[in-house]
């Protein structure tokens, strides 16, 4: 070229100038290499999304499952609470049911024992009311027999009154000194009268304070049976009264009748133990009399001083009658006392009817009542056995609900464990694929960051020409021609030449080292 001479100089210069003018656009190669540099740059960047994505994905799926996990836990504890309540409220309630069974029993024999007290008491009130009405009708017998058996003792008092009356009118057939008297037959001996005169004396006294004790021991037996009605009604009354402030007033009444009773049966024994006694003298007396009226008899002799004469066979009639007429007096006087015994033992026997009427009448009452009693007893006892039986079905219909429902909870709580164990199987699944994703996006990271390394190299290195020949043109323009001037510039544009190639070649093995490795789970970070 040296040969050549201006005009080849002027032509290589004017290459120089127009080779100047076509680097100045864009060199094609290079930029295809920059253009695949940078599409696997994007592939290398879109990888890392793409493991990004996955990681969250699998982080995502791992939070879930764990989520699930926790959720699943306290649903086991929840339904294990369930249970255990459910099971304690179960054993509450056969310990419930076994006092219930207890307490139905309990209620059962108390039903037994109620009727069988009903049914006793009732034919106890049946014989009761019997025995009353037996005792009653006794009463009024035996009541009947009181004014017959006075009315006895009576005409006997009043026949021994006679008969004393006759054996006093006998003495008279003589007179004081014992000379027979007008119209008789008969002397007797003056000692003989006297002693008989006495002795009627005394029993004239004794009959009357006889006659005295009696009446006295008739107003006490009437009084006394006053007595005895008061307290027996009373008794009847305080047996019979249910409300308890007219029962305590009646238990008062009670009290005050029963001294009186008291009272009137020592007056009435007092007054007894003095008509017995008065009777005894009396009885007493009569003997004496009749035996002073058989001396006096005894001492009959014919009359002295008399117109006619008198024969032994009227003296002996004389005597035989006056000696009858004083035998009368002890058999009078024990009729007399045996008409007052039966008296008295009739009104006794009509007291003591008339209390066991009373007795028999307030038991009867009594037996009622306790009757009345045993009856609410045993439908007290019936109701409550209903109760029983109702609480018994209720309860057995409660613990078969709570039985099933622990059954439930039970299959539910199994299915809940499974539930749980699958996915601890699902989190521990996760959980590797979050590794595998955090590594994968490790690698592509660090792949990324290879080829950006790369990619900046290239790109320096291609800066570094660009302006080596920005540089190399402009030195050119400012120096002056040089004929060697163009085979430097050619070795130059060679050299850059290779160095494109030896760009294109990295270029060319960076998508090789950038083939996705994990499946589409990951999502962008």
């Amino acid at each position: 070229m040296g040969e050549a001479g201006p005009v080849l100089g002027l032509s290589d210069f004017n290459l120089l100038y127009n080779g100047e003018e076509e680097e100045e656009e864009p060199d094609a190669e290079c930029l295809q290499q920059l253009s695949e540099a940078r599409q696997t740059l994007e592939a290398a960047d879109e990888k890392v999304r793409q493991m990004l994505r996955a990681h969250k994905e699998a982080a995502e799926q791992n939070e879930s499952a764990a989520q699930g996990l926790r959720e699943c836990l306290a649903l086991i504890k929840q339904q294990t609470d369930c249970v255990t309540a459910v099971a304690e409220q179960l054993q509450g309630k056969r310990r419930f049911l076994v006092q219930v069974t207890r307490a139905e029993s309990a209620s059962q024999h108390r039903i037994r024992k109620a009727e069988h007290a009903k049914q006793h008491a009732e034919e106890q009130h049946l014989r009761a009311t019997a025995a009353a009405k037996a005792a009653e009708s006794a009463a009024s017998i035996t009541g009947h027999r009181v004014p017959d058996e006075l009315a006895a003792a009576c005409v006997a008092a009043e026949a021994f009154s006679w008969v004393v009356a006759d054996a006093e009118a006998q003495l008279k057939i003589v007179d004081d000194a014992g000379k027979a008297a007008a119209g008789t037959l008969v002397d007797a001996s003056m000692s003989a009268v006297r002693a008989a005169q006495r002795v009627a004396a005394q029993l004239e006294k004794q009959a009357h304070i006889h006659g005295v004790r009696v009446t006295e021991l008739e107003l006490a037996g009437q009084e006394l049976s006053k007595a005895a009605t008061a307290h027996m009604e009373a008794t009847f009354v305080a047996a019979t009264t249910l409300d308890a402030m007219a029962r305590t007033a009646a238990e008062i009444a009670l009290k005050s009748h029963e001294k009186e009773s008291t009272s009137a049966e020592q007056a009435f024994t007092r007054a007894q133990e003095r008509s017995e006694a008065a009777q005894q003298a009396t009885a007493q007396a009569a003997q004496a009399f009749a035996e002073a009226g058989g001396k006096f008899a005894e001492s009959f002799e014919k009359a002295r001083h008399t117109p006619v004469p008198v024969r032994a066979e009227h003296v002996k009639a004389t005597a035989k009658m006056v000696s009858a007429a004083f035998r009368q007096l002890v058999p009078a006087c024990t009729a007399a006392k045996r008409a007052r015994d039966n008296w008295m033992r009739a009104a006794a026997a009509s007291r003591k009817a008339e209390q066991k009427a009373f007795a028999l009448a307030a038991q009867a009452v009594e037996l009622a009542q306790k009757h009345t009693e045993a009856a609410a007893e045993h439908a007290v006892a019936t109701d409550q056995e209903k109760v029983r039986q109702r609480e018994h079905r209720d309860c057995e219909a409660e613990i078969a609900e709570l039985e099933s429902l622990h059954s439930d909870l039970k299959v539910k709580d199994a299915d809940m464990r499974r539930k749980y164990e699958h996915l601890k199987a699902v989190l521990a699944l996760a959980k590797d694929d979050v590794k595998k994703a955090r590594a994968a996006e490790k690698e592509a990271a660090n792949e990324r960051r290879a080829l950006h390394t790369r990619c900046s190299k290239v790109e320096e290195e291609h800066s570094r020409m660009e302006e080596a020949k920005t540089s190399a043109i402009s030195k050119l323009k400012d120096e002056k021609y040089d004929a060697g001037q163009v085979a430097q510039a050619a070795a130059g544009k060679r050299k850059a030449s290779e160095g494109r190639l030896s760009g294109a070649a990295l270029a060319s093995e960076a998508p090789a080292a950038a083939t996705p490795r994990l499946s589409g789970r990951a999502q962008p970070g």
